[in-house]
């Protein structure tokens, strides 16, 4: 595990300690090895498509620009700020 897997997994741990006491008995070691999987599978995943994070590599679909042609012919009617 690196040392940022260690730290997320570490918050995660402070998080949980916020749920009540019996609750975290039954469920905590769980909730915690299900937060591991899922890290690890979502880090196979970028790695899988290419999306390597910080690091470089292209970013997530969902944060990439819209189409010009998406843009609603109204904003095409604002003036440019004059700061610009």
């Amino acid at each position: 595990m690196t040392e940022p897997e260690r730290r997320t997994t570490k918050r995660f741990r402070m998080l949980l300690r916020l749920l009540p006491a019996e609750f975290r008995g039954d469920f905590g070691p769980e909730m915690e090895q299900v937060f591991i999987d899922q890290r690890e599978g979502s880090r196979a995943r970028r790695k899988q498509d290419g999306h390597v994070g910080a690091s470089g590599g292209k970013p997530p679909k969902e944060f990439s620009p819209p189409p010009r042609a998406s843009i609603s012919p109204c904003s095409a009617r604002i003036p440019p700020s004059p700061c610009a």
